[in-house]
């Protein structure tokens, strides 16, 4: 009888360590299920469990025996099975690993600032060895000459580690996505990350079964992807299918067929919107608010017919797709509805990379559309407010910035991290993000305004692609409203007609706010702006031109 992954939370107390996992997940699902599907290079790859916990000690014990211990360890390129194997490899030996993305604009000052003793390269660097040197890097890891000399040895497969790993050990050390300048280097322990990808087996539940499959399509430098995206899927005994990354996601989601994915708002914007665009384009308006309707008198009735009526949807997402678990930034609350009537539920959270990364989110059995969901339990997670900011403490959150004991400092100065968000919870434990403290502007008047609320107002417009507030630097309490339009619904002639049609919106907007509120000044940029991995807006970079051109 095949197991089920309710074996495996039967040994939750046993696993504090990354190691602890790999073994335990080689033990429990064995041959029985791949855990990786690989097609990145074009060809087809796969591997079980059990031999990816004997690659995982292979390259544990090969750093163990050459001495390369509480060392920091690069681990740089496309998210494959070597990339997962070199990763835990080097966690498992007791060093730390440091995600790098080869095309960050910061990736020099990273690695100076990491302080690296060595580096894992994908073959996308042709010269492994000159690179590493040229960035006075003196070990390049090779997790094929691990896994042969672990079998030269007769230990192939074995699964054993050398080195016994501690829940206290440093594991990880991950940059901010800095959206002023550079981020800081978070120290993560092998205890925070464990304790956050238990917080993903809480929230997904259900949501998440043995055998399913998923496709990772995030950058492995954010935790939203390590975590919920690799960790918690490795726990329950799902197969990870990779195939080159976002830029082939539609195709992937066609071959691999997953049943639950972790998204940023802007990938599942633009999935809903290509989506939702070709349904409404086969159906009139008014044959949909029928179908709709019938759907949820039936849903009512206890009989799910989304899966039948809106065939054509899921077979775009591979045709198994029910779960999309969602951060970064707040998700358009019509794009959750819409998705929810095709029948794919939107578990949308809320997270920061100093707590490994998730604090709260929906849950499969219990969903607020507008809310970040319930925070995680206690045993993982405390939260307050603390005059209207997020506070944290427990084994989510992190040991402390590298090497910058001032800033560790001030962002835990009474032993809560402050997360830097501004927050409401409901009387039922909804959290609701209403901005960014240090977003924050304060007018000239006396009123605080939030940006991430009024921009939340035009999230959904369909003229609008992208914007954000700030205040104007040279006009008292005139905020300022910068906006690059959805020329992609237009045509270059229509050009001035989109500037009008938006501007329209705006004052049509303004009416219903308070004074202190209201839109002042339009800018229009032709092109996007600069964004995070995440989809965040580099909004300080734009803000400072605006500044240098006000009149």
């Amino acid at each position: 009888m095949r197991k089920t992954s309710r074996i495996i939370e039967r040994h939750m107390d046993q696993i504090s360590t990354l190691q602890d996992l790999v073994r335990l997940t080689g033990s429990v699902y064995g041959d029985d299920i791949p855990v990786v599907w690989d097609m990145t290079s074009g060809t087809e790859y796969s591997m079980t469990y059990r031999q990816l916990c004997g690659d995982v000690s292979a390259v544990a014990d090969y750093l163990t025996g050459k001495g390369i211990c509480r060392r920091r360890i690069a681990v740089m390129g496309a998210l494959d099975h070597h990339w997962l194997t070199a990763f835990l490899g080097i966690i498992s030996s007791g060093n730390i690993a440091v995600p790098l993305d080869r095309n960050d604009n910061t990736l020099e000052e990273k690695i100076g600032l990491a302080d690296l003793y060595g580096i894992y390269m994908d073959e996308t660097v042709k010269d492994h060895e000159n690179f590493a040197s040229s960035h006075g890097i003196g070990f390049v890891l090779d997790t094929e000459e691990c896994c042969m000399s672990a079998e030269a040895a007769g230990n192939g497969s074995n699964g054993q580690f050398i080195y016994e790993s501690h829940p206290d050990d440093d594991a990880m050390i991950v940059f901010t996505s800095g959206t002023t300048g550079m981020g800081k280097g978070v120290v993560l322990t092998n205890r925070n990350i464990i304790a956050n990808t238990k917080c993903g087996v809480f929230f997904l539940d259900d949501g998440i079964q043995e055998g399913g499959r998923t496709i990772p399509v995030l950058p492995p430098t954010h935790m939203l992807q390590v975590t919920v995206g690799l960790l918690t899927p490795l726990y329950y005994g799902v197969t990870l299918c990779f195939g080159g990354g976002i830029k082939y996601i539609s195709k992937n989601m066609k071959t691999f067929s997953p049943e639950v994915m972790v998204l940023v708002p802007m990938v599942v914007e633009n999935l809903y919107e290509k989506i939702d665009l070709k349904i409404r384009k086969k159906l009139s308006e008014r044959k949909l608010k029928a179908i709709i309707r019938f759907s949820e008198t039936m849903r009512k009735l206890g009989i799910d017919l989304r899966y039948k009526l809106f065939r054509e949807v899921h077979e775009a997402f591979g045709g198994r797709l029910r779960t999309i678990v969602c951060g970064g930034s707040s998700l358009d609350a019509d794009v959750i509805r819409g998705l929810d009537i095709y029948g794919i539920q939107v578990l949308e959270g809320y997270g920061i990379t100093e707590c490994s990364p998730v604090i709260s989110c929906n849950r499969n059995v219990s969903r607020l559309v507008g809310s970040v969901g319930v925070k995680a339990p206690d045993e993982f997670c405390q939260i307050k407010i603390i005059d209207g900011e997020l506070c944290v403490r427990g084994d989510i959150v992190f040991r402390e910035y590298f090497r910058n004991e001032s800033e560790t400092q001030a962002a835990k100065p009474d032993g809560w991290f402050h997360t830097g968000d501004i927050c409401a919870m409901d009387e039922e434990g909804y959290i609701h993000i209403t901005g960014r403290k240090k977003n924050l502007i304060i007018l000239s008047d006396g009123n605080n305004v939030s940006p991430e609320e009024i921009e939340g107002y035009f999230c959904s417009h369909p003229y609008i692609k992208s914007m954000f507030i700030s205040e104007h630097s040279s006009r008292r309490n005139c905020l300022v409203a910068s906006v690059h339009p959805n020329f992609e619904i237009f045509e270059e002639a229509e050009k001035m007609d989109i500037h009008l049609k938006i501007n329209e919106h705006i004052k049509e907007i303004n009416r219903r706010l308070p004074a202190f509120k209201r839109i002042g000044k339009v800018v229009f940029y032709d092109e996007d702006f600069e964004k995070t991995a995440l989809g965040k807006i580099r909004r300080f970079k734009y803000i400072q031109e605006n500044n240098a051109n006000a009149g």
